[in-house]
């Protein structure tokens, strides 16, 4: 169905049916050998046991839902035989099949238009598929299932407007069946005909949209009967109804059927289906072998004679308005968008291919910052007066980042602790700057305007080198350079011509100015965007508009060495800058290589060292697929050694060298016996990689450098700036150079003691930072990070902020800028240390694990299936039951809902209004759910969402509408949270009063929370949406007084728009201490908790003696709990007062602050009382948290040595 899968035996017309699996599917089928359901939802694949077990998702789809934020997959279909899932994406119009196992995967047939349909011709080794297209190509069609043979169409849609669907193979009858539908006036019929289109038969013609979906068993076809809700059949040789009618329990509209039974997979034999496949990758059946079978490689992996399914890993990278997307460059799915968020501003990203991390400059924010490509916390580089910077280029070979700011061109390393400025003026005009890493050359484009004429123009392309001394100016024939790139392997340059919509490239001559331009005519459309990678140019054209408007760009790719050929790799969406990585370079690049093979049989060290020795080199590694066969052909007599070997770290290269690429053998390298200390790898003749033991002989193949990075062995310590004359070693300009050219002196960050980051002010003056969910404070004489025991989650509108409550000058972090649309709502869970955030436009959830740590992990937690839904208004947690409750808008009104987190298919409607619900706050300590409606009014329920009752009335108050609910957890008071004050009630309701009135600062928004004695709410100024905080008492004197904590960033920074702050929660444990309560407490429990108070008295009793004894004995016992308050209070009387060093009372004696809020035993805590006692040791016993350690104490006074920084 719509939301859950069920079961219904087609042999008991009474019997209901039951309940599979609750989740929303687009389609299903089966596999009876395995037992197994196979279910597409959305862009993904499940499978799950007949009884309901093990449900687990397979893979998600390579197109994803990119733009179209629904379901991308409109069918699937089990090859039982060759053991693959054969399915249907509807937007690339693709057929793919994959592995059961959702590991390999390729495209069968592809760019069908209107691709609805699809279902398998086992007998025939076909898939049939049906499309929706125009009159004339509407109709049925069938492909082998390699999709090797040409595509036949067997049946033409017989009537204007015919849409045939929901294709179904009777094995028993060798007989196609489907659906016939029209437009919504006309009547739907059920046909047939044999599997090559013929004799086709009309068996059904039903009512008005009456047939939905179709199931054949024995002599009777089932169809589903929307109208009535029913299950119903007839025959299938006349169409006469044979009476049978079941009734669907809990209909919500069907969306996939298969009918469970052997007769539905007979058995056929096939080599692709007996155990071990005979393919490396897929195993396709097909009817155009002997064998019947055909082997393919997976998506991004090509074939290559003697070496196998070789892995591509070359990947376009395109930087758009809505993200970043990225796409493998032999596969024809559509890009994903990656879950990095990335403001307007930023308008070109570099990839790092082996750390797979992501460098871009963000003028809006001022910063360069690293993330992963998966969308990990993102880190600022740089983050000082970068506004007016533009042209980032990043030099990953020799670790370097270079950029234009202003009139000026900067350099710094690629961590950014280094900066220097090597062009002070002259760069005005510059842009696309590129770097060229071989050589150590930096390039850009420059245009002078002599007058306002246009043919006084004059494009030139002026090149420095990395330590900013100019070099050449080359004049550009050319009336316009956009989308500039280089090619290193033929030392080239190429751009786009706009003017004559042509791709343009020079080769670069170092000793000449005249250049010669060669033009490259795009095949189509026009083209707005080019790129290199080693021999291929890749680049962006756009279609010309359609009838509706839509613009659709395409990826094309050719070849250096041959223009005349465009092949069109995928669809791609408008972008801003495009670029091309392969996964596979290592960055050793800047080197040039020899390879030598050597046939004399010696064992590996004999031949590493001759290699070593007597070529001045090293034996060869393998970086690539290029280099892999490159080798190869050097490659005489039966295998021979490579530079592989294991060490205690793993396998590793000659030279240090790391590398993504293998390509070991199956079942390779193996496992040797522990007796052998050593394993080598050699090469075999299919150029696959073996593992060897020591002593064995084989020939050897030699590697030596013949030009190499003049950076590896300079010896700089801060920026080495590499060319091809040598290398020069350069410090930030507020450091010299020592003597020794090498070593730059001490940056203030390095005398600062910091013990995580560093950044300098604009005067040069170091400021300490640690990661998020920590603070800097000075303790014991050192400038250390502690953790943040309570914090503010900010949800925005494009990111998730923490912000630290635990000092007067705390720490705001942005903890992850989300993979979303729109932030909508925001729930925290402080026991698990979790927070929950909701995109109100895709209508998921994602889940952010470990909060306030360097290890934040977010996810998606689930997507709401509801059909229709128009976004998730509000969340709150329940930390009593784990569960989440969110409001939906549906077209009904608005929705109330809840879900286990841990156990995501429990979950339940609660209640639903026609009135909108505004907001949604739980207290769990007393089970009431509280909401707000449009009209100002606030319900409470209980969490089960029963006894609704209203306890606030707008109209009763005066019109004063409240917008937020909110509670300390631990008491029972209610803080309504209106435009101009907020109410103070209990939790019935009653006796409300103004509590706070905002004679300023008004909320902008419902997101308030409470904490302790502080009010928090977002006000809304010029530069954007503000978080504010009060004492919540009104007996303040001089009324309250509001403190800024949090500012919104600027997003837009050309238009002035703000991201907007839509909640905020608190996150701290101290909130959720509170037992829940009951409304009534049987006899027995209560007899129960009487004796159990009775024995609670007696062990207080015996505590107490057991107190006073020890006491005695010279034991002092120190709260934890004590600390934690004292502290807190402290923070809280602080006020703007900087928190550097708070002081603690132990027992009459003050105590340094214990540094990570752990407890140390200083010098202090060694009275002279414990010297008086005259023992030689002494023991102090500390509880924290039911851990309990004792610490040896000497009896010099001055010997610290015994306090160590562990955590207890």
């Amino acid at each position: 169905l719509t939301d859950e899968i069920v079961s219904l035996d087609v042999s008991k017309p009474l019997t209901p049916s039951k309940r599979v699996l609750r989740i929303g599917a687009t389609s299903v089928d089966f596999d009876q050998q395995e037992e197994k359901i196979y279910i597409a939802s959305s862009n993904s694949i499940y499978s799950v046991n007949f009884n309901g077990s093990d449900f687990k998702r397979i893979f998600e789809t390579e197109g994803g839902v990119m733009n179209y934020g629904f379901a991308s997959i409109a069918d699937i279909c089990v090859d039982w035989i060759g053991r693959n899932i054969y399915y249907a994406e509807l937007y690339t119009g693709n057929i793919y099949v994959s592995t059961m196992n959702g590991k390999y995967r390729t495209a069968v047939a592809k760019g069908i238009p209107l691709l609805h349909s699809i279902t398998l011709s086992m007998l025939d080794k076909e898939i049939i598929y049906s499309t929706w297209q125009s009159v004339s190509d509407s109709g049925i069609y069938k492909v082998s299932m390699d999709g090797r043979s040409s595509v036949t169409k067997i049946h033409n849609s017989d009537t204007a407007g015919s849409k045939p669907w929901g294709l179904l193979v009777d094995y028993e009858e060798k007989r196609l069946y489907w659906i016939t539908k029209l437009d919504e006036d006309s009547e739907d019929s059920i046909k047939s005909s044999n599997l090559d289109g013929s004799r086709v038969v009309q068996l059904k013609k039903g009512a008005t949209n009456l047939v939905n979906f179709l199931a054949v068993h024995q002599d009777q076809v089932y169809y589903f009967d929307e109208e009535r809700e029913t299950v119903t059949s007839f025959n299938k040789s006349n169409g006469a109804d044979t009476g049978y009618q079941a009734k669907i329990t809990g209909w919500a509209g069907i969306s996939g059927v298969g009918m469970v039974h052997p007769t539905q997979q007979p058995w056929v034999y096939s080599k692709c289906g007996q155990g071990r496949s005979p393919c490396e990758h897929l195993c396709l059946l097909t009817p155009e072998t002997t064998d019947f079978f055909r082997c393919q490689c997976s998506l991004g992996y090509t074939e290559i004679s003697m070496l196998g399914c070789v892995q591509d890993r070359k990947f376009a990278v395109m930087v758009t308005d809505s993200g970043i997307y990225e796409v493998n460059t032999n596969t024809e799915a559509l890009p994903r968008q990656l879950p990095v968020r990335i403001t307007p501003s930023v308008d070109r990203v570099h990839v790092n291919p082996v750390s797979q991390e992501i460098i871009f400059l963000d003028s809006s924010l001022g910063r360069i910052a690293r993330t992963t490509l998966e969308g990990d916390l993102t880190k600022s580089l740089i983050e000082n007066s970068l506004e007016d910077a533009r042209e980032l280029q990043v030099d990953y070979v020799n670790k370097l980042m270079f950029w234009i700011k202003g009139d000026t061109l900067q350099v710094a390393d690629i961590d950014g602790k280094y900066r220097r400025t090597i062009q002070k003026s002259g760069m005005s005009g510059a842009n696309q700057l590129l770097v060229d890493s071989l050589s150590g050359v930096l390039r850009w484009v420059e245009t002078e305007n002599k007058s306002w004429k246009r043919e006084t123009r004059k494009l030139t392309i002026k090149s420095a080198k990395y330590s900013g001394e100019t070099l050449t100016t080359i004049p550009i024939p050319s009336d316009s350079v956009h989308s500039l790139a280089s090619s290193q392997d033929h030392n080239a340059l190429i751009w786009v011509n706009k003017v004559t919509n042509t791709i343009e490239f020079i080769r670069l001559n170092d000793t000449s100015s005249n250049v010669n331009v060669v033009t490259i005519n795009v095949p189509e459309g026009t083209v707005s965007h080019v790129s290199m990678i080693n021999s291929e140019i890749y680049y962006r054209v756009e279609t010309a508009p359609s009838e509706n408007g839509d613009v659709v760009g395409y990826l094309y790719k050719t070849s250096m060495s041959d223009f005349s050929e465009h092949t069109r790799v995928t669809k791609i969406p408008a972008v801003k800058h495009l670029l091309l990585y392969d996964a596979t370079q290592n960055f050793w690049r800047g080197e040039i290589k020899e390879i030598q093979s050597n046939d004399t049989l010696v064992d590996y060290v004999t031949a590493a060292t001759y290699c070593e020795g007597e070529y001045g080199g090293t034996l060869a590694v393998v970086k690539d697929s290029d280099q892999n066969t490159e080798i190869l052909q050097q490659l005489r007599g039966d295998e021979m050694w490579i530079g592989l070997f294991r060490s205690e770290e793993g396998w590793s290269w000659h030279g240090g060298y790391m590398s993504v690429y293998s390509n070991w053998a199956p079942e390779q390298p193996d496992d040797f016996s522990s007796t052998v200390e050593s394993r080598y790898a050699v090469m075999g003749t299919d150029g696959k990689w073996f593992g060897r033991g020591e002593g064995e002989k084989r020939g050897f193949i030699c590697e030596r450098v013949t030009q190499s990075n003049p950076c590896r062995d300079r010896g700089c310590s801060h920026l080495c700036l590499p060319s091809k004359s040598g290398a020069t070693c350069a410090c930030p300009e507020y450091i010299s150079l020592g003597p020794d050219g090498k070593t730059c002196g001490a940056s203030p960050c390095e005398t600062a003691g910091c013990e995580q980051g560093c950044y300098l002010t604009s005067e040069l003056k170091p400021v300490c930072t640690c990661r998020p969910g920590q603070v800097a404070r000075v303790a014991h004489g050192k400038k250390i990070c502690t953790i943040s025991p309570s914090a503010l989650i900010i949800a925005t509108s494009n990111s998730i902020v923490y912000r630290s409550l635990h000092a007067a000058v705390p720490y705001v972090s942005t903890i992850f800028q989300s993979y979303v649309q729109q932030t909508s709502s925001l729930a925290v869970n402080a026991d698990d240390n979790e927070a929950y955030y909701s995109d109100g436009i895709s209508n998921e959830v994602f889940k952010i694990e470990k909060v306030g740590t360097e290890n934040e992990l977010v996810s998606q937690l689930f997507r709401e299936k509801l059909v229709n839904v128009s976004g998730i208004v509000d969340m709150a947690y329940d930390w009593l039951d784990g569960r989440l409750y969110y409001v939906l808008h549906i077209p009904q009104g608005y929705m109330i809902k809840r879900r286990k987190v841990k156990d995501l298919l429990d979950y339940q409607d609660l209640l639903t209004e026609v009135e909108p619900i505004t907001s949604l706050w739980l207290h769990s300590t007393h089970k009431y759910m509280y909401y707000t409606l449009s009209d100002g009014d606030v319900k409470r329920c209980s969490l089960e969402g029963k006894h609704c009752k209203v306890i606030y009335s707008a109209d009763v108050n005066g019109g004063v509408k409240v917008h937020a609910v909110t509670s300390d957890p631990r008491t029972k008071t209610l803080y309504l949270s209106t435009a101009s004050s907020v109410i103070k009630t209990d939790l019935e309701g009653k006796d409300p009063v103004t509590h706070i009135t905002h004679d300023k600062d008004q909320p902008s928004q419902p997101a308030v929370a409470v904490f302790g004695d502080t009010f928090y709410w977002v006000v809304a100024d010029k530069h954007g949406d503000v978080v504010t905080r009060t004492k919540r008492s009104a007996e303040l004197k001089g009324g309250t007084k509001n403190q800024k904590l949090y500012h919104a960033q600027l997003e837009y920074a050309s238009t002035g728009q703000y991201e907007t702050v839509k909640k905020i929660a608190i996150l701290d444990p101290d909130l959720y201490l509170a037992e829940p309560t009951t409304s009534a407490v049987s006899s027995k429990a209560s007899l129960v908790a009487g004796v159990v108070s009775g024995l609670a008295i007696i062990v207080i009793l015996v505590v107490i003696v057991v107190f006073v004894r020890l006491k005695r004995r010279g034991f002092t016992f120190l709260s934890y709990e004590r600390l934690r308050r004292t502290e807190h209070n402290l923070m809280e009387n602080m006020g703007d007062v900087t928190y550097d060093n708070p002081v603690y009372e132990f027992d009459g004696e003050e105590m340094d602050d214990p540094a990570d809020r752990l407890v140390h035993l200083p010098a202090p805590l060694m009275t002279s009382s414990a010297k008086n006692q005259n023992v030689e040791d002494y023991n102090m016993e500390v509880s924290l948290h039911g851990y309990e350690n004792e610490y040896e104490m000497s009896d010099d006074e001055h010997d610290t040595s015994i306090f160590d920084n562990d955590r207890i």
